[in-house]
């Protein structure tokens, strides 16, 4: 079939308050050989995002909370970040079947970041979250995790590429300094991410053993729902 991209995205409010951290989106997209990109996120019926994309592309958005397309030019805002994976054909059919699912949102227990982390654990086998309530602010963290762990993986490689030739030259010295310069750097930032990540994971923990009344009140206050912020 050839190359087929996922590709998983989140973005979260830049703030200290922990409350409206976890306030955001998080979705998938899949590019497909013919560079076609499609979007799939999970949305509350009555989101006035929803209503708008109705209204616009003339469904009715039944069924399930999985949307197709809402999501365009999310990527591009300035808290947005993605990773991105090639999949084969079974895990193509895989995020296939994910998409056949019939799924009822729930702004704590099955939100588009809940949605997003477990279809991309069922399809790439990347666990990007633990707790039974998930965050984009906490996939968020993941996704730079994972993109730095990436990074440095990638300059190990070349590194070790460089190292095993004959003769090194000045250039393939600098190189090898150049390289280990980032990945010092990557480690750092490597560090904080997983300092976050731990509190993301305390945050996510506390805010699942909440009794069901004070959860519901911090949803209604924080969870948006106007046309131009992404919900919970």
């Amino acid at each position: 079939m050839g190359d087929i991209e996922l590709r998983l995205h989140s973005r979260s409010e830049e703030t200290s308050n922990l409350f409206k951290k976890g306030n955001g989106h998080s979705w998938i997209s899949i590019t497909t050989p013919d560079g076609y990109t499609t979007s799939y996120g999970l949305w509350a019926d009555n989101h006035s995002n929803v209503n708008l994309s109705r209204q616009q592309q003339g469904w009715d958005g039944s069924g399930t909370a999985i949307k197709q397309n809402i999501e365009y030019g999310f990527d591009k805002l300035k808290s947005s970040v993605s990773t991105s994976w090639k999949i084969s054909d079974k895990q193509y059919r895989t995020f296939q079947d994910c998409l056949n699912n019939s799924e009822t949102y729930h702004a704590a227990k099955n939100n588009c970041a809940t949605w997003a982390a477990k279809v991309t654990q069922d399809v790439t086998g990347e666990r990007v979250h633990n707790n039974s309530i998930v965050t984009p602010w906490r996939v968020k963290l993941e996704i730079n995790r994972i993109n730095a762990e990436k990074e440095i993986k990638s300059n190990y490689e070349k590194i070790d590429a460089i190292k095993s030739k004959d003769f090194l030259t000045k250039i393939d010295q600098k190189m090898l300094e150049n390289y280990a310069g980032e990945n010092e750097t990557l480690n750092l930032e490597l560090a904080r991410t997983r300092t976050d990540i731990t509190k993301a994971d305390v945050y996510e923990k506390l805010f699942s053993l909440a009794p069901n009344k004070v959860l519901d009140k911090v949803i209604q206050k924080y969870t948006q729902q106007r046309s131009n912020e992404p919900e919970m």
